[in-house]
């Protein structure tokens, strides 16, 4: 039962090595902000989290486990957070793809919130560049 769970172990640290050198290909290669965020974000959480299983695997010390599971809630809170934050702040600052169907909706959204708080505070707010 310890060498099949040390395969396993193994096999997930091997399996989220190469999510994460995945992940920082896909930031070396791509060139805009949208296609970068997403091969910051998806493959580099389930890398970490592949990662965490093969060294819990590995371990089984129950602090240590402990620890690793603590890790992966963290990681998988955060980084769907920050990339989304980045997204929406590359939309609101203009540095998004504005020819998309999503972009374009978004940019309308902003704008109807826009006019509705110009409309509550009665005053204009200087346009955002």
């Amino acid at each position: 039962m310890t060498g099949l769970l040390d395969l396993l172990g193994m096999l997930c640290l091997l399996g989220g090595a190469v999510l994460c050198l995945s992940a920082s290909l896909g930031l070396w290669r791509f060139g805009d902000l949208f296609t970068r965020m997403h091969a910051s974000s998806k493959p580099q959480v389930l890398g970490v989290l592949l990662v965490a299983l093969g060294v819990g695997l590995r371990v089984r010390q129950p602090s240590d486990v402990g620890m690793l599971v603590l890790l992966a809630v963290c990681h998988l809170i955060t980084v769907p957070v920050a990339a989304q934050m980045v997204g929406r702040a590359a939309l609101r600052i203009g540095q998004g793809d504005s020819e998309g169907e999503v972009a374009r909706r978004w940019e309308e959204r902003l704008a109807e919130l826009e006019e509705q708080d110009d409309a509550v505070t009665g005053q204009e707010q200087a346009p955002r560049t």
